[in-house]
């Protein structure tokens, strides 16, 4: 995190360059490839460096790392070739159906700040049948087993909100016996392929409102991650727990969702480069090794900054792996 954020600061700095300005130093480095070189996967390739640039960035050309793509943050809707919601599921304790996982491409979202209208939002919702949602199946019976899912969002790449609505029952609804409120554990990934590798984000990462119903929750109904009886993404063993209670503990059913903000599937991961080489080392020569055979479009951007300006030069080789 840390490379890419001292990235990230290298290309800004060039945006404010002043040729004006006498103290800053240009870019003026070399690069060629070395004679000794075989160019199999597997065996290193090695670059020979001559020159004086304080910041040197490497592009392998592979998939994630291509230099034109260093400022690509959204692709167009027609490049994602597909989009899914992969979720693992495993349940515990209570009686089966306490999870309802939803898609929509026309919910609005919810403010998140007003805990009232996001309820009074929800309670609409309900009323209406869920319109302009469409229902998930998945497994949900026996427990401790991962279920694996994948819902598909090719539909849904414009404009994407997941929603789960998690409502444990404190009786069996069968034989009304008491049982404890069902607990789920889900890991969950939204992936989509551009043509250009899979570009993933975990459930954490996306944005959510949590909205409690029940009236036990009014003094916070957007609170999580308090333990039992609540939604949780901080308690270890799954990226999401929604933590049910034993029969005894509450004498209410659990009514929560998790909504998510309304988002486009377009936005990807821009191609990272390695920092190979800083203000602080020395460097004559680097060694890459490809895995892989191809052809590859390896790119150093060398950069100089300081408090006067920044000057970026680049070199660009096309590489051939047997």
């Amino acid at each position: 995190m840390k490379k890419y954020l001292f990235v990230s600061a290298l290309f800004a700095a060039l945006v404010s360059v002043s040729c004006e300005n006498q103290d800053y130093v240009e870019a003026d480095y070399n690069v060629r490839l070395n004679e000794a070189n075989t160019y199999r996967a597997g065996e290193p390739v090695r670059f020979d460096i001559s020159g004086n640039v304080d910041n040197l960035l490497f592009y392998s050309g592979e998939v994630g790392h291509e230099y034109k793509y260093y400022n690509r943050y959204v692709v167009a809707p027609s490049d994602i070739r597909a989009a899914q919601f992969v979720m693992d599921i495993q349940c515990l304790y209570g009686y089966e159906g306490a999870l309802d996982i939803y898609l929509s491409d026309t919910f609005d979202g919810l403010t998140g700040t007003d805990a009232e209208a996001d309820r009074a939002r929800i309670r609409e919702m309900v009323e209406n049948g869920m319109e302009g949602w469409v229902k998930c199946d998945y497994q949900d019976g026996t427990q401790r087993v991962w279920y694996t899912h994948e819902f598909d969002l090719k539909e849904y790449v414009d404009k994407c909100t997941i929603a789960l609505h998690w409502h444990p029952t404190r009786t069996n609804p069968e034989t009304e016996e008491a049982i404890s409120q069902r607990t789920y554990w889900i890991n969950a990934d939204l992936v989509t392929d551009f043509g250009q590798g899979e570009n993933s984000v975990n459930i954490r990462n996306i944005e959510w409102t949590s909205v409690m119903m029940n009236s036990h929750y009014d003094d916070n109904p957007y609170a999580i991650n308090n333990g039992n009886g609540y939604i949780n993404f901080n308690k270890s063993g799954a990226d999401l727990i929604l933590q049910g209670v034993s029969n005894t503990e509450l004498d209410f059913d659990i009514d929560g969702w998790l909504i998510s903000d309304p988002m486009p599937l377009t936005a990807v991961q821009n191609d990272q480069p390695l920092v190979i080489k800083d203000m602080q080392n020395y460097m004559t020569s680097y060694e890459y090794t490809w895995e892989e055979p191809g052809t590859y479009v390896v790119t150093f951007v060398g950069i100089n900054t300081n408090y006067a300006g920044a000057s970026q030069l680049v070199k660009e080789f096309k590489i051939t792996v047997f």
